[in-house]
């Protein structure tokens, strides 16, 4: 007789979901972590089968008590913990029904968005040196993230314009290719491929505290409010690498001539207003 196969624990389960999970998003695997913990707090490394949602209740209700949390935290965890089980259910054909109980969901607040004023781009070019100063400039002049800085390779600079689809989007079957004219000062700062993406952020963010500045995810969305203020919109859709009418291609998307000359007279505009050369 063949021996049925033995059953697998959540624990197990939570290892294989923090895996891929660490696989796509790497500035959230820390919180991904702390949440499946504290499901697993509660319910022990029980069978798949055994949870119930008595266990998903006490979650919760830990989730919401969690006095050093604030509201958006407490929905990031439970979200996280739904797509564990989520992922779970569906690859051991069982049922979760109270994962689609919207009673039990909690709501996010709306995100504020968080910038740098044109005065914190200038301090925060007049202090940046080496790395930090090239991830400074790439979030400016880009719109690069820190998953889109450790992808970057030097071929992908053609001629003065760095081009590539943006970490994100990879997953996509057509993902969307940005160009983006270099500032003199970018080009100067670039060193490829970067160096350790996590070391680099830990150290960005421990070299603008001291000065008051936002995160650098901000810069992305500091460069593209004044493109869409100065200049137009779709320039400001064409800076983030957002798809708009008439970009063309098959395996991926590219602007047409005519898109990436107006992203470049934008990028120019924004670079005056930083104080730099483009």
């Amino acid at each position: 007789d063949v021996a049925a196969p033995k059953r697998e624990g959540l624990r197990s389960e939570a290892d294989v979901f923090l895996s891929r999970y660490s696989s796509k998003n790497h500035n959230g695997v820390h919180q991904a972590r702390q949440a499946v913990d504290m499901l697993l707090s509660v319910t022990g490394d029980i069978a798949l089968s055994s949870l119930t949602v008595h266990h998903y209740r006490a979650f919760r209700a830990q989730v919401v008590v969690r006095e050093s949390w604030g509201d958006r935290t407490k929905a990031n965890v439970l979200n996280i913990v739904k797509q564990f089980l989520k992922r779970a259910e569906a690859d051991h054909s069982t049922n979760f029904g109270f994962l689609r109980n919207p009673d039990y969901n909690l709501q996010k607040p709306e995100g504020q968005k968080i910038q740098y004023t044109v005065e914190e781009v200038k301090a925060a070019l007049a202090n940046a040196t080496g790395d930090i100063r090239m991830a400074l400039l790439l979030g400016l002049n880009c719109g690069a993230y820190w998953g889109d800085i450790a992808n970057l390779t030097p071929d992908m600079i053609q001629g003065d314009h760095l081009r590539y689809a943006r970490a994100k989007l990879l997953h996509k079957q057509s993902p969307v290719v940005g160009s983006w004219k270099l500032w003199k000062e970018t080009r100067a700062a670039l060193s490829l491929p970067a160096p350790n993406v996590h070391w680099l952020a830990e150290r960005y963010m421990k070299w603008r505290r001291p000065l008051s500045l936002p995160e650098h995810k901000a810069l992305r969305k500091t460069t593209a409010q004044l493109i869409h203020d100065h200049v137009g919109e779709n320039e400001s859709r064409l800076f983030r690498s957002e798809g708009v009418e008439g970009c063309h291609g098959k395996n991926y998307i590219k602007f047409t001539p005519e898109q990436e000359i107006k992203l470049d007279g934008a990028l120019v505009t924004v670079g005056r207003l930083y104080g730099l050369d483009a």
